[in-house]
């Protein structure tokens, strides 16, 4: 494959896990009353992306059992990070929440140092220091979406978006793990098992939800969405496999020193100037420095 082909994998990596984001945003701003309307937006997300991976994969093949474990394990805290990931856009700004995401890499770096014997790097130090300017920055951050503007990060956006980090980097661990146990081997049969493990577990949690509701006498989910909720459930079922495909994909075709801090990067300033210009997002100088400065620390921890 050449290179400038490579590249253009790679802004879709990014225009996909941009329309991801934007979709759980714009589902939590219109849609998220209540838990069981969260679990049956993830029954259609996740079916429609396993059914997304069969097809890109051309099917299923035989899997070990460590690819099942994994699969499930992933599963259940990929659906908690979903959560916690859209209540951070209720309860901060989305270009800083987008930003402070990224910096889940942090994770595997030191697991990678602890548990792997993994030398870090100096740059990594600095990334770490500089990243620990960037929380401290961001509490003096004034930012907010039009008509909304608040000083600061608040107490309920840092609660959410520390497990956010927290678990994206532990799912990043897994898929290293996996990935070190069989290199190169069942990447769509995992993908096809993350989601249909994540799928049936929010059939489970919707119906749990749809009990409690009725217990509390609270108003019920309609029976059928309308047309804005099916959009924003198919931007994220498509989008959320296909930025995993393409990001699994590049992996052997662009070095891990670009790859990474390009994706995510790219993510974090594409994210903040759809959140300016779309959702009116209004970012002071400092929450602009504090941006600048996080890219750069995510350069460095790679």
């Amino acid at each position: 494959m050449h290179e400038i082909e490579s590249y253009i994998m790679l802004l879709g990596a990014i225009a996909c896990i941009t329309a991801q984001t934007f979709a759980f945003k714009l589902f939590n701003r219109h849609y998220m009353k209540n838990m069981a309307i969260y679990f049956f937006f993830q029954i259609l997300h996740f079916g429609i992306a396993a059914l997304v991976v069969l097809s890109v994969n051309r099917g299923f093949g035989d899997v070990r059992w460590e690819t099942i474990a994994f699969a499930a394990v992933f599963a259940a805290f990929f659906i908690v990070f979903f959560f916690c990931y859209s209540k951070a856009f209720e309860n901060g700004p989305l270009s800083l929440s987008s930003l402070f995401n990224s910096f889940s890499v942090l994770v595997p770096v030191v697991v990678s140092f602890v548990f792997w014997g993994e030398d870090l790097r100096v740059k990594q130090y600095f990334g770490l220091a500089l990243l620990l300017f960037v929380f401290v920055l961001s509490s003096r951050t004034k930012s907010g979406e039009e008509g909304m503007e608040k000083t600061g990060i608040s107490i309920k956006w840092v609660l959410f978006i520390i497990p956010v980090v927290l678990i994206n980097g532990f799912l990043m661990v897994i898929q290293k793990w996996h990935q070190i146990i069989m290199p190169g081997e069942e990447i769509g049969e995992f993908l096809t098992l993350v989601f249909a493990f994540s799928c049936a577990i929010c059939v489970g949690g919707f119906f749990v939800s749809r009990q409690t509701l009725k217990r509390r006498e609270a108003p019920a989910l309609p029976l059928i969405p309308d047309k804005r909720f099916l959009l924003y459930v198919a931007m994220a079922g498509i989008a959320t496999p296909l930025g995993n495909i393409l990001l699994v994909t590049l992996a052997s075709l662009i070095p891990t020193v670009f790859l990474f801090p390009g994706n995510q990067g790219g993510v974090v300033i594409l994210v903040t100037v759809i959140s300016m210009l779309v959702l009116k997002e209004r970012i002071s100088w400092v929450g602009k420095l504090a941006l600048v400065l996080g890219i750069i620390a995510i350069v460095l921890l790679a």
